[in-house]
């Protein structure tokens, strides 16, 4: 139903179809084959509210001749793995990002010490590192590039990690803008992206 609704609201707007998606003739019809696996993947998941969100990276794909059916297929592996709490997390940073919204972030400061992620549940910082590690975020290094901390990242105990990253210099890597934007994450409730404040200011 979400795929549909998708598909209607892009051909209501005037999008136009991908060249070749529906042609049942073309590598025996590339819109069955990634449809195919959207069901599946929404079929296995537990977490309903996942379910809408699996939907919509059918029809955005539908539109977006720019990414190939390999890559579709990968980033619904992608969206498969992730909690919709990981969900909840892509939105929330693309929304400080997207926005300009530095005091979302300014939340979770400390006034006496700059604000980390070490101060959220070990769960919640497993599943940070999770979308580093599945380069969807990463930190902005000196250099301007996108990624993991560097090896001398604060201390060789966390190298690597977001464990003590500024909260200022996490990002979405292109890759997690790409699956936000096909997932349309951005249709998630602004009320359920600022339970994440909560969550990373920590107890």
């Amino acid at each position: 139903a979400s795929a549909s609704a998708g598909v209607e609201a892009h051909l209501e707007g005037g999008d136009r179809l991908r060249d070749g998606f529906y042609d049942q003739s073309q590598d025996g019809g590339l819109a069955g084959e990634l449809l195919e696996g959207v069901l599946l993947t929404a079929a296995d998941a537990w977490e309903q509210r996942k379910v809408p969100y699996i939907g919509r990276l059918f029809a955005e794909v539908s539109f977006e001749p720019t990414v190939n059916i390999p890559d579709a297929n990968y980033l619904l592996r992608l969206a498969d793995q992730l909690t919709y709490r990981q969900l909840l997390l892509l939105a929330f940073w693309h929304r400080v990002d997207s926005l300009d919204l530095p005091e979302q972030v300014a939340l979770i400061m400390d006034d006496a010490t700059p604000a980390r992620f070490d101060k959220a549940t070990d769960a919640l910082q497993a599943e940070m590192e999770d979308l580093n590690t599945l380069g969807l975020v990463g930190v902005e290094r000196k250099d301007g590039t996108m990624g993991s901390p560097n090896p001398t990242w604060d201390g060789i105990a966390d190298a690597g990690t977001l464990k003590r990253a500024s909260l200022t210099a996490i990002h979405l890597t292109p890759l997690g803008e790409t699956l936000h934007r096909l997932m349309a994450l951005d249709d998630i409730p602004t009320d359920e992206t600022d339970e994440i404040i909560s969550e990373l200011r920590g107890p």
